[in-house]
């Protein structure tokens, strides 16, 4: 007998939430957050810069004591590192992310929106199991690098929403003339004019050009239902649907890339670029980085010569 559609609607999200799979999506993501996150602890005190940022000058009247921040950083920089090995698993995504909220909260004006993208992940990172493979944990546990042990599909299922967000919201928030026709699309033309923001010269870099990036950029970020209804086909619709044809998925996903890459090279926004693509990891099923890795070793392994057999 039918319990109707409320029970319904609970059956499905309670199969939604039980699914598995096995951990190479979310090995891929730690790897890039943990860089991420090192980079944003490690950068600073490389330059000489993290005292000026955190450490509580006497003027400022916020900060940290210096001793303790450097410790703290350290710190950061062990359980980062420790993240991209992929041992100590959720107890060093959490250590990261406590170092993390310690010294991105403590001066607004020396933060931005990579240092919310990383502990956003971080905290993703601490509820999932992203050491199941590809990790010295594995390593230790099974003696292979890789395992084909299943994780919740769900934590990877959070980070796609988040990715819609992020860039659903920011094109949202495109209003000013400059992303628009009324503008002309200049704004990525300021953005690179911009002594904040630039990282050379850019005056050889033709009008045109930032009025297609600007453009395309805007429709782009307006466009992020494109990749959910496109991984929604992936897992509704049969693989001779047009949307699972032409993977609109990866197409959307090409484009993100090489506009973040464009921004990487013309601007400094420091780990902004790389923290927003580690996102782009949670994507693609851990079955499509299974069969893409067949298909790169078999091009890479040398072919046999029958005759020299």
């Amino acid at each position: 007998m039918s319990t109707g559609r409320p029970g319904g609607l609970w059956a499905r999200w309670k199969a939604l939430l039980a699914r598995q799979e096995t951990g190479e999506a979310l090995a891929v993501f730690r790897v890039f957050v943990g860089f991420c996150a090192l980079w944003a602890v490690a950068v600073p005190m490389q330059y000489g810069v993290a005292e000026f940022m955190w450490a509580d000058t006497g003027y400022r009247g916020e900060g940290m004591d210096a001793d303790t921040l450097r410790w703290v950083l350290r710190l950061g920089v062990v359980s980062s590192v420790s993240l991209i090995l992929g041992i100590g698993g959720r107890v060093s995504a959490f250590v990261t992310l406590q170092v993390c909220i310690a010294f991105m909260t403590l001066h607004p004006a020396a933060s931005g929106a990579h240092d919310r993208l990383i502990k956003n992940a971080l905290w993703l990172l601490v509820l999932a199991n992203s050491t199941a493979t590809l990790s010295l944990d594995c390593r230790l546990k099974t003696g292979a690098w890789t395992s084909d042990r299943l994780v919740s599909a769900w934590p990877r299922y959070l980070a796609v929403l988040q990715l819609f967000i992020m860039y659903q919201a920011t094109g949202i928030q495109k209003i000013s003339p400059e992303w628009t026709p009324l503008g002309g699309f200049s704004a990525l033309w300021y953005i690179v004019r911009s002594d904040m923001w630039m990282r050379f010269d850019a005056d050889w870099l033709p009008y045109w050009f930032t009025q297609f990036s600007t453009a395309g950029t805007w429709i782009w970020e307006w466009c992020a239902w494109v990749f959910l209804y496109a991984l929604w086909c992936r897992d509704k619709r049969p693989a001779t649907h047009w949307a699972n044809r032409y993977d609109l998925r990866t197409l959307w996903a090409a484009w993100g890339i090489g506009m973040h890459m464009i921004l990487y090279v013309l601007t400094v926004l420091g780990p902004l670029s790389w923290a927003t693509l580690a996102w782009y990891a949670c994507l693609w099923h851990p079955d499509e980085y299974r069969a893409g890795w067949r298909r790169l070793a078999g091009r890479l392994r040398p072919s046999v010569d029958p005759a020299s057999g």
